[in-house]
C-alpha cells in the first residue's frame, strides 16, 4: 500500500462511525446514556432515534435496536392456549438475594426510578413502525445491526419468528431473576459469531425481560440459551452482522467481554466484519 492508501486507511480508522440507537419517546434515558457511552468507548458516535424525535440522518453506519416496551402481538401473534409459558401459578418466588446485591439494589432504586431504567409495559406501535423501518434500511444496505432485549425480539419477528408473551413458567426450579447485575448464567453456541466475540462458552448476564423468542425467524440461529431453554441470543446465518441478545450489555461496562459487543459493532460499521 502506498502512502496515500495508508493515509486514507488511517483516516477511516480515526473517523467515528455513526451508530443509530433506537428508543421510546418517553423513558429509556438510562439505556440511552449507557449505550451512548458504550458506543463512544468502542470508537463510534451514537445518535438517538425515537418515534417523534428529530429525523435521524439519512446515512448511518450501524444500528442498535434498544430495549423497552413489548412488541405489538399483532406482528407475531400465536393463540395463547398454545403458549406453555402462560401459567404463572407454577412459578417459584425469587429466593432471597445475597446481602450485597440486595444492598446495591436498594441504593440504585432512586436512580432507576429517576432515569426510567425499568422497561416500559404495554406496547408502543409508533416505535414498532419506526424501528422496523430502520431495520429494513439497515438490512437493505448491509449495515451491521445489534438488537438488545426487545431489539433481539424485533429482529426475530422481522424474520417471521414468534415470541413468548410471558416466560414465568420456565422458572419452576430456578427463580426468575430481574437484575442489572450479571447473575444469570447462559451457554453460548460454539463457533457462532456471538461466541467468538464474547470469547467464552458461558457467561453471566443481567435480566430485565418478561418475554423471549419462541420460534426462530427464517435464517436465524440460536447463539445463547439458559439451562431451562430460554433463548438468550440469535444471529442471522448469512448476513454479515445481525446479532440479537436478550440481556443488556450496555449496563455491564465493567465486563470486558460485554464491551466487545459494541467494539465488534463499531468495527463492522467501519467495514471490518468480525468472525467472517
Amino acid at each position: 500500500m502506498d502512502k496515500t492508501g495508508q493515509a486514507m486507511a488511517a483516516l477511516r480508522t480515526l473517523k467515528r462511525p455513526v451508530i443509530l440507537v433506537t428508543g421510546p419517546d418517553r423513558g429509556g434515558a438510562s439505556a440511552w446514556i449507557f449505550t451512548r457511552l458504550a458506543v463512544f468507548l468502542a470508537g463510534g458516535r451514537a445518535i438517538r432515534a425515537t418515534p417523534s424525535g428529530p429525523a435521524p440522518p439519512d446515512r448511518f453506519d450501524g444500528l442498535i435496536l434498544g430495549g423497552g416496551a413489548d412488541i405489538d402481538p399483532a406482528r407475531w401473534f400465536q393463540p395463547e392456549e398454545e403458549d406453555p409459558a402462560l401459567h404463572p401459578e407454577t412459578v417459584l418466588r425469587q429466593t432471597e438475594r445475597p446481602w450485597l446485591s440486595l444492598l446495591l439494589s436498594l441504593l440504585l432504586f432512586p436512580v432507576r426510578h429517576l432515569l426510567s431504567l425499568k422497561e416500559g409495559g404495554g406496547v408502543d406501535k409508533p416505535r414498532d413502525a419506526m424501528e422496523l423501518d430502520h431495520l429494513q434500511h439497515a438490512l437493505t444496505r448491509n449495515i451491521p445491526i445489534l438488537g438488545i432485549c426487545r431489539g433481539a425480539q424485533l429482529i426475530n419477528t422481522r424474520f417471521r419468528g414468534t415470541l413468548y408473551r410471558d416466560i414465568s413458567s420456565f422458572y419452576t426450579e430456578d427463580p426468575k431473576i430481574r437484575t442489572l447485575f450479571p447473575r444469570k448464567r447462559i451457554m453460548l453456541t460454539p463457533k457462532t459469531r456471538l461466541q467468538r466475540i464474547l470469547g467464552s462458552e458461558t457467561c453471566r448476564v443481567n435480566a430485565l425481560h418478561d418475554q423471549s423468542i419462541r420460534t426462530l425467524g427464517q435464517d436465524l440461529i440460536i447463539t445463547a440459551r439458559e439451562d431451562n431453554g430460554v433463548i438468550q441470543g440469535v444471529e442471522h446465518i448469512s448476513r454479515d452482522f445481525v446479532i440479537g441478545v436478550q440481556w443488556h450489555p450496555e449496563y455491564l461496562p465493567q465486563i470486558r467481554s460485554q464491551r466487545r459487543l459494541f467494539q465488534a459493532l463499531v468495527a463492522a460499521a467501519r467495514g471490518d466484519f468480525p468472525g467472517r
